[in-house]
């Protein structure tokens, strides 16, 4: 469904009443598949509350994870 949510009103639609759903129910929401930033627009304009695909972050080794969330962690910047 992510694939198509900034091309097709219908997928939006969806989505947008899922997470509405899921609020109403004091859930937080998580999209997976995010891979382009017309995605990312789209799911923050419903409300989406994160994201999680290559757009974030692509497959890395464990090692450079580990580096790069223990800079996330300590506020500072990626690289």
């Amino acid at each position: 469904m992510i694939r198509d949510i900034d091309r097709n009103a219908k997928v939006r639609r969806v989505a947008a009443g899922i997470v509405q759903l899921a609020h109403s129910l004091d859930m937080r929401v998580v999209a997976e598949g995010v891979e382009r930033r017309e995605q990312c627009d789209a799911l923050h304009d419903i409300g989406c509350d994160e994201l999680q695909g290559y757009w974030v972050l692509p497959p890395q080794p464990q090692e450079q994870f580990e580096r790069f969330y223990e800079d996330y962690a300590a506020g500072r910047p990626p690289g």
